[in-house]
């Protein structure tokens, strides 16, 4: 269900940088870096390929790959706004502040998502073998103590 969440957020980053009802152009002004190296519209494919990636990883056996894009495209649009917050230091308050709460929120979504990645995935545990560890290390008094 987590990976179906992170996939709708995807695509609604998709569709804010490449649709019809799309922000662009002229690009926002914390996205403008990004915009210079690649134009927005290529980030929200990505947005999209990423958000396909989690509706169809939410499905397999294997799901802590189906974030990897998602995580990428998290990092780099938070070190955008952070960075146009450090640049905007000499402007208005408010756009500083904005910067600065944007490239948050993308690293709220990025800390959730990589948590969420260690997770989905975790190695079996062999019950037995982890109470004779237990056991062996200190006498915490398991169901087979007399």
């Amino acid at each position: 269900m987590t990976l179906i969440s992170f996939g709708v957020v995807a695509l609604v980053f998709g569709l804010a940088f490449y649709s019809p009802i799309a922000l662009v152009p002229p690009p926002p002004p914390g996205l403008i870096i990004l915009d210079n190296i690649i134009p927005l519209q290529f980030w929200g494919v990505a947005w999209y390929i990423a958000g396909l990636i989690m509706f169809i990883g939410a499905f397999r056996q294997d799901q802590s790959h189906a974030m990897g894009l998602f995580s990428g495209l998290l990092a780099v649009f938070a070190i955008s706004y952070a960075w146009s917050a450090i640049g905007a230091s000499a402007g208005p308050q408010r756009t500083m502040v904005a910067f600065w709460l944007q490239s948050v929120i993308y690293i709220a979504l990025l800390s959730a998502c990589l948590s969420v990645s260690r997770l989905v995935n975790a190695p079996p545990v062999d019950v037995d073998e982890l109470r004779k560890k237990v056991s062996g290390n200190s006498h915490l008094g398991g169901p087979d103590d007399s």
